[in-house]
Order: structure tokens, then sequence, then C-alpha cells
């Protein structure tokens, strides 16, 4: 496989690098073994402080794309196992399984924080979310915010996850969701919770039941309004009216609901508010962090966009600021968010038998891992590495959640330790969550490497990246070398030669080493 690489030379005479495997069509970090485990917004912020604009324009193009494979593979995860419950359990199974999640106690303080805001600091709030969701034309990041009267209108063409699912990814070159590979699922019948529509996609319902289901419960109007298209080509519309008695009687009947006969006067309340030491963003009080609560003609740009334009202005200070802003809060959003709260496997456990989870992950990974094994599979073993390390990057690795690794070269392998993992690493290390939220083998089975104990979101990446691909292609990715400890690292192996895999890597999945 050809291989380009394109070195970005720093005011340090050090070098970012980026490599161009042919199968994966896009850019991807590569350079020294030990420079793979620095994070690419440490190495961004470096960049900006030096004023090296060559290395921070190149990691701004690059930062989206790092995040892109698992934020895209988490959404397609989620209508994936909506997709199997509604045809092993019926469609109401979804609904069920999304109100258990939205009422628990995170989602709902998200909500109260949200109502106690003022409608302006609302709309920059969600703004922030769908920024962060990559929504816009080819994952650009970009919403559009518009004031009208008595209301703001916030428009995603597409959003980032139901959208572009639904319509297809140019950037990654995967096709619509409802067709093959994926095979995901849309409503069959109208529902409340589907704004009373057949040929609504299971995933993009979940907002019917977030948006407007649960506000109507708890305060007796919408936390906001949604207009899904049935055009999956036009864009999506989230509303926020400036006092709910404006909201139109049509949106309550959307979801089965009658609109009250009174309600309160105005949305949110006045609260305390300042602007950061440089100006670029508003501290919030009330909610504890800092928001972009711009004007609404620019509300819907870019944050990394907006970094780029302060770093060519001179303006360093401003670019620091706002990369910390994107790092901490809105890039968040692309981890998954409370899906990684819903164990589904423990739904499943619960109804079917623990060997069912097995048949459950198996089916829901493989919906989607079918859209990327022969990419991955093309790659060599040093490119196999720099993905594997893009992916715990992303996963914001590492005791600071900045994703921090350590990255080694052995005689046979390249080994990788995440301490702990972004993932279920981290989940298994706060012990209050378990086993009360999460689910995990009480038998050995070769979807979770022949262990007891293993979390189902472990189990999930054993299914991913070892035991499918063993079975396709006649090797795993790389290996994870599952530690029942949760305090001690999580390590992976990217072997340099599939002979050089031991037989025992094989055998735990249940497979014979060709």
């Amino acid at each position: 496989m050809t291989e380009r690489t394109v070195p970005v030379p720093s005011c340090g005479g050090a070098e970012v690098v980026f490599a161009e495997p042919s199968s994966l069509g896009r850019p991807i970090r590569a350079g020294g073994v030990r420079a793979l485990g620095r994070p690419s917004a440490v190495l961004l912020k470096e960049a900006i402080e030096r004023n090296d604009t060559v290395t921070a324009q190149a990691l701004l193009r690059y930062l989206p794309m790092e995040d892109k494979f698992l934020y895209d593979v988490n959404r397609d995860d989620a209508w994936a196992w909506m997709t199997y419950v509604a045809d092993r359990w019926g469609e109401d199974a979804i609904f069920d399984l999304c109100w258990d999640l939205f009422s628990r106690a995170p989602a709902r303080q998200s909500r109260e924080r949200l109502r106690a805001l003022p409608v302006e600091l609302q709309v920059a709030w969600c703004a922030e979310m769908m920024r962060g969701h990559q929504s816009g034309r080819r994952s650009a990041s970009e919403v559009q915010v518009v004031k009208e009267d008595g209301r703001y209108v916030i428009s995603f063409d597409p959003c980032g996850s139901g959208g572009r699912m639904r319509i297809g990814d140019p950037v990654s070159n995967t096709p619509p969701r409802t067709e093959a590979p994926f095979h995901y699922g849309v409503t069959k019948e109208p529902h409340d919770w589907s704004w009373k529509q057949a040929g609504v996609c299971y995933y993009c319902a979940h907002c019917a039941i977030f948006n407007e289901l649960t506000g109507i419960a708890e305060h007796g109007t919408p936390n906001w309004v949604t207009e899904y298209p049935k055009d999956a080509a036009d864009p999506c519309r989230f509303i926020f009216y400036k006092r709910p008695d404006l909201i139109p009687p049509r949106y309550y009947s959307q979801v089965g609901r009658t609109q009250p006969a009174a309600t309160v006067s105005s949305t949110g309340r006045p609260i305390a508010t300042r602007h950061t030491e440089n100006g670029e963003l508003t501290y919030v009080e009330a909610f504890g962090r800092a928001l972009r609560a711009d004007t609404p003609q620019t509300m819907g740009e870019a944050t990394l966009e907006r970094v780029g334009r302060r770093l060519r202005e001179g303006n360093i200070p401003g670019a620091l600021e706002l990369l910390d802003y994107y790092q901490q809060y809105e890039a968040t959003y692309q981890l998954g968010g409370g899906w990684r709260d819903l164990d589904v496997a423990a739904w499943v456990a619960a109804r079917a038998g623990e060997a069912a989870v097995g048949e459950f992950l198996r089916a829901t990974v493989a919906s989607w891992m079918r859209a990327y094994i022969d990419r991955l599979a093309a790659l060599t073993p040093l490119e196999r590495l720099y993905f594997l390390t893009e992916m715990k990057r992303a996963e914001r690795s590492g005791p600071r959640r900045d994703g921090r690794l350590t990255v080694l070269e052995e005689h046979d392998r390249f080994v990788v330790e995440a301490n702990p993992c972004g993932d279920c690493g981290r989940l298994r290390r706060q012990t209050d969550n378990l086993p009360d939220t999460v689910w995990t083998t009480r038998e050995p089975h070769p979807w979770a490497w022949g262990q007891i104990g293993v979390p189902s979101r472990c189990a999930r990446a054993c299914v991913a990246f070892e035991l499918l691909p063993a079975e396709w292609t006649g090797a795993p990715l790389w290996i994870t070398d599952w530690n029942p400890d949760p305090d001690a690292p999580c390590r992976f192996f990217v072997y340099k030669r599939v002979d050089a895999i031991p037989v025992t890597y094989f055998e735990r999945l249940g497979l014979r080493k060709p």
C-alpha cells in the first residue's frame, strides 16, 4: 500500500506528520511511535502559543477528522440497537428504553439547568451541542441560527447524527443507513414519540422523546420543538419560542399531547453573566461554565474555524480561549453522550438471557463494521497503529481526559497503553456505577475474551475489532489486553505480522489460528 506523508515543520524543528493511507481516503496523524501518544489538541495549543500558523492550520483541519470515526460509529450503534430491539420486541420498546435513559438524574438535571436559562442562552447551548454533533455539509460543525418574531430557529443541513445517517456520509463514503450494509429501521406506524408519523428514522425519534415529551411531562411545555423533515435532503430544525404561550397547538398534538390552558409568561429568567477574560465567551453563573453566546448571525460558525481566524489575526489569547472551550465542552458531544449511560445489554439480558447479549452485540456491531472492515483490514500494521491511537485519543483517554497515551514499539508488535481508556476503562473506575448501570458478563463467552466480569461496552470492542475481523479476514485488527482490575491500564497490541499473534488470542475468541 502506498503511503504519503505530509510533514509540517514547527518552529522548534519537530514535525507533525500526516499519512494518507489509500484505504482510508483521508489524512491521519503519523510520525514517531512515542509522539502518537501526545494529544492532538496539545500539539495544536503549542503551535498556537508559538504562532506557528502552518502547523496550527494543519491540526485545525485534522482535529474534527480525529473524532469522526468514533462519533459516527457511536451514532450508528444507537440506530442499530434501536432496530434490533424493535425487530425483536416491538417498536414501543424504543420508547421504553429512551424514556428510561432520559428519566435518569443526569438527563433530568441537564434539562432543569437548561430551562433555568433565558431563551437566548438556551439557543446558545443548543447551537453548541449541534456544532459538537458535527452538523453541516461534510461534517463542518456549522449550523444556522435565525431570530424570528417570537422565536429562534436553529437549522441543520444536515444534523451530524440522524441527518447524516439518513442521507449518507460523503466524508466517510458510506451510504444512507437504511441501505446495505446497515439496513436500519424506521417507524412502521405512527407513534406519539415519532411525531405521529410512520417512516421516521428510529434514531431521530429520540428527539421527540427528549425535546418535546420529557418537557411536557415535567413542565407542561416542550423543552423546544422539532421540525423533522420527511425528505432526508431537507434541513432539520429546532425551534425555541421566546414564551411558552407562543408555541402553536400543533406542536403538542404532533406528540399526542394537549396544549395546557395556561402557561408561564416567560421562558427562563435573568441570570448573571460576564464576558471571559479574552472576550470570546460568556460565562453563565447558573451553568457554571462559559458558552459561545454570539449573535444569531455568528452563532452557527464552527468554533475551530474561529480559532483559525483569531490565529490569522494575531489574537493568540483569543485563539487559545476558544480552543480550550472547544475541547472542554463542544467536542465532548462527539463521545456518545448519554447513549453510553444506557446499557441496552442489561435490558436484553433481563428478557432473553446472557447468551442473547452475544447475539445482540454481534448483530448490531456487524451492521456498521461491515461498512469499514475492508478499509481497516487493508491498513498496514503501522497504519493500524495510527488508526488505533487516533481512536483512543478521540475517546479522551488518559488521567486528564485529553487523549494522552503511552505508545511503545517492541520487536514483534506495537503497544498502546491508555490509563484509562476514555470509554469503558473510565466507566469501570467509576465504581459507584457498578453494577447498577453497567451490565457485565456472568459467564465466559468468546465475544468477551472468555472472561467473567466484562462490561458490555468492552465486549462491544471485542466483537468489533477482534472477533468479527478474525472471522471475516483471518485476524483481529488489534488485540486488547483486557484486565479484570479496573485500576490497571488498558493495553492494546498491534502485531507486525499475523503469524506473530499468539494462538491464545484466537482461542479466547473461540477460533483457530489460520
